[in-house]
């Protein structure tokens, strides 16, 4: 698929299916899969997935993107407010790279990579408050790590620290106005960083960032 394109509202199956030994979807436009009632995207067993357009994969009633022994690579998509996760790869997948994605408002997980081989996996934009969490790897062989969420305590425009909880040993990335503040996690799961006083309502965004740049992020306003 290139191009524009809207596939959306499917009431009894996938918003797009590949199965079968080398049959191959490829996405390089602007497409658009939501609101079906299964997942957004399925590639089922010797399916291969070459996305890298700008694809958004939305409001499906279960996982936006999932992979069970296909192959992929998946490149600049956005990824949100799926039922369950908002990309589940599995069952011996291969992906040569998971990267620049924006995965967000996902139930489930927001990444989810299960008994699969995944390279290149950077530079994922991740915010899911619902999830259990933002990246989840279980005997998978990949660059990548857990990532939890990110939270934080409320920030008052008396404040001059930002506290809260992220994944151990990532670095904290905070931008408000047009400053941007660094820090980094304890290895007990908690993080401080000083900042200036903030006015009421401006808006902070909190990123804890791990060494292949994959991101946790919530955004506050200040009280």
């Amino acid at each position: 698929m290139n191009g524009k394109n809207t596939i959306s509202s499917s009431k009894e199956s996938q918003g797009i299916s590949v199965t079968g030994k080398g049959n191959t979807l490829v996405i390089t436009g602007s497409t658009t899969v939501s609101g079906n009632a299964k997942n957004g995207i399925c590639v089922n067993p010797g399916g291969i997935l070459k996305l890298t357009g700008t694809a958004t994969v939305t409001g499906n009633k279960a996982h936006g993107i999932t992979l069970e022994t296909a192959t992929a690579i998946i490149k600049n998509a956005t990824v949100k407010n799926n039922k369950l996760s908002g990309i589940m790869i599995s069952k011996k997948s291969k992906v040569s790279e998971l990267s620049n994605n924006t995965v967000t408002g996902n139930k489930q997980f927001g990444i989810a990579l299960l008994n699969s081989t995944v390279k290149k996996v950077k530079k994922n934009k991740l915010s899911n408050p619902s999830a259990s969490s933002e990246i989840m790897v279980s005997k998978c062989k990949t660059n990548a790590k857990n990532l939890s969420r990110i939270s934080a305590k409320k920030v008052r425009s008396s404040s001059r620290k930002v506290t809260g909880k992220a994944q151990r040993k990532t670095s904290i990335i905070i931008t408000g106005g047009k400053k941007t503040y660094k820090g980094k996690v304890s290895a007990n799961g908690k993080y401080s960083v000083r900042i200036a006083k903030q006015k009421k309502g401006t808006r902070l965004r909190i990123a804890a960032r791990d060494k292949n740049k994959n991101e946790a992020f919530t955004i506050i306003k200040v009280k």
